[in-house]
């Protein structure tokens, strides 16, 4: 695959990610009930930003948590997304997210207690809606002949999680992608390396292929992967149970009409093409708060806050 490389990655100081989550903090703290970082900044510059929000129950809380583009843009370097948001109600979700450490950087510790739901269905339909993501991302690639540097090797590395997952389904053999990866990127800021994109491929193809070989169908095929992550339609692997897939299709669902009651326009935290959400607001309404988020938008690039903030720690 000839393509051109652009967005190259700069290395940063270490401390911008704090300086970012004190930044973010001063501006967005009284909305939060728990603030919460996880995720390793193990490159500087490559690693991004990556906070989860529990929000308080406020009209406006949509306003004053989001992310992007409300901060200095020395920061715009280490975001690569916006928080993502669970309200209290809706935390039954985080159990298919703490496959990560989380560090409670502000308020009260809402995930303690909650643990994670590692069901062979619920990691199947994980599986199958991340290939048919990954489907998307490479064909998006191949399209343009264009791959963004400091993004693409960000979800470069997240592939090791999801081949790591079919090894422990038994579904993959470990081919060392990880190491591979790590490899390339300890070198990657100082030489931009196309085996990057290579190594990628090849995982992303090696996964897909385990997945049809179990599902009989290919990553494309949407309609089939709903029909699986719904409990609809069982796969032939032991320990699979479509009321498992199903319960975690109604909790994930749950959650996205629960941010689209509540205005948030980000912050999902699954792939959001697999659980549309149905209008929660009259149009007038939609419309209203569209107009308040344009203007909160150009008001929070300009605005700064003395505001003091609780010391935390986060390593």
């Amino acid at each position: 695959m000839n393509l051109r490389v652009e967005d190259l990655p700069l290395p940063v100081d270490p401390s911008l990610y704090q300086e970012a989550i004190v930044a973010y903090l001063e501006r967005s703290y009284k909305y939060i009930d728990a603030l919460y970082a996880f995720g390793q900044v193990r490159y500087p510059g490559l690693s991004d930003l990556d906070l989860l929000v529990v929000p308080k129950d406020s009209y406006l809380a949509p306003l004053g948590l989001h992310l992007r583009g409300r901060l200095p843009r020395r920061f715009d370097p280490i975001i690569e997304h916006d928080v993502f948001v669970v309200p209290t109600s809706q935390l039954a979700a985080c159990r298919y997210r703490l496959n990560s450490q989380f560090c409670l950087i502000y308020g009260r510790n809402v995930l303690s207690g909650l643990t994670a739901e590692t069901s062979v269905a619920a990691e199947v339909s994980e599986a199958l809606e991340a290939a048919n993501d990954i489907k998307r991302y490479l064909a998006e690639i191949r399209r343009s002949g264009v791959v963004k540097a400091r993004s693409g090797v960000r979800v470069f590395n997240s592939q090791r999680y999801k081949a790591a997952r079919l090894v422990q389904l038994g579904l993959l053999a470990d081919d060392g992608y990880g190491a591979t990866i790590d490899a390339l990127r300890d070198r990657f800021m100082a030489a931009p390396d196309p085996a990057c994109i290579r190594a990628f491929e090849q995982s992303a193809t090696a996964c897909e292929s385990a997945l049809r070989s179990v599902c009989g169908f290919e990553m494309s095929a949407f309609d089939r992967i709903v029909g699986v992550s719904n409990g609809v339609a069982a796969v032939p692997l032991e320990g699979f149970c479509a009321g498992d897939a199903k319960r975690r299709a109604d909790i994930i669902r749950a959650y996205r009409q629960e941010l689209v009651r509540r205005n948030y326009w980000y912050g999902f935290w699954f792939v959001p093409h697999f659980y549309p959400a149905a209008a929660a607001t009259p149009p007038w309404h939609r419309l209203a708060f569209r107009a308040l988020r344009s203007g909160s938008r150009r008001w929070g690039r300009l605005r700064s806050s003395l505001r003091p903030v609780p010391p935390f720690s986060w390593v």
